[in-house]
């Protein structure tokens, strides 16, 4: 249980990396980012991704918004 919520809540760390290390610009960091939490929700149990959809549907909505 506690690897749900680690990974939504490594999105700030996530962000860090893409935006200072890896100096992406803003679109493709923001897809980077949310790429990296669709593999990790995609390995996840049926229960795992009830739990954490809410989580998911949020990131997807800041990273992707358009």
């Amino acid at each position: 249980m506690q690897m749900l919520w680690l990974i939504f809540y490594s999105v700030p760390s996530l962000l860090r990396m893409v935006y200072v290390e890896k100096n992406m610009s803003i679109d493709d960091g923001a897809e980077f980012v949310y790429n990296k939490l669709q593999r990790s929700y995609n390995k996840l149990s049926d229960k795992g991704k009830e739990i954490i959809l809410p989580h998911y549907q949020a990131s997807k909505t800041l990273l992707l918004k358009k």
